[in-house]
């Protein structure tokens, strides 16, 4: 069996995999000699940032989507996945402030003035997710009958931070 930290790196590199892979779909990784001729549209397009934070996203949805499906009896329960999929999300919030630099906000983006306006409390909202994520990454007592409270701590903190800084 994988410990804990071998399955946590592992994840975080995945994670940084799909990070890197937007980052070079979207140009930055070639100056004016473009790999692959998607490149120069994708980076024309949009802004790196906002490729970035959409595949951060992205990721944090696929691990609370599983706690979500363990805490709804959808999936069947399993305290090690739960905690390395908190582990995960705790370490991808302190990430998200930096997918949001000034002048990132686009047509494509969802994401509201009010993040560069009051940037000390969106950068709250992403402790407030990485507190309620490590909450239950490093809960002993895991269990199916209190996985939903743990859930319900990290879904608010996804939702205050979209009802204050992200468009519907």
């Amino acid at each position: 069996m994988a410990s804990s930290v071998g399955i946590f790196l592992r994840s975080l590199t995945i994670a940084g995999a799909v990070a890197a892979g937007a980052y070079f779909a979207a140009g930055l990784g070639a100056s004016d000699n473009r790999l692959f001729a998607h490149e120069a549209k994708a980076s024309e397009a949009e802004h790196p940032a906002v490729v970035y934070r959409q595949s951060l996203m992205q990721t944090m949805k696929w691990h609370i989507g599983h706690l979500g499906g363990m805490a709804k009896g959808e999936m069947e329960f399993n305290a090690e996945a739960a905690n390395r999929h908190a582990t995960v999300i705790s370490a991808l919030a302190t990430a998200i402030p930096e997918g949001f630099p000034e002048g990132s906000g686009t047509e494509n983006s969802k994401a509201l003035p009010d993040i560069w306006e009051d940037f000390a409390g969106f950068e709250e909202n992403a402790n407030d997710l990485h507190v309620a994520a490590s909450e239950l990454a490093s809960a002993e007592d895991v269990s199916a009958d209190n996985l939903g409270g743990y859930v319900q701590k990290i879904g608010g903190a996804c939702g205050a931070c979209h009802d204050d800084f992200r468009a519907d």
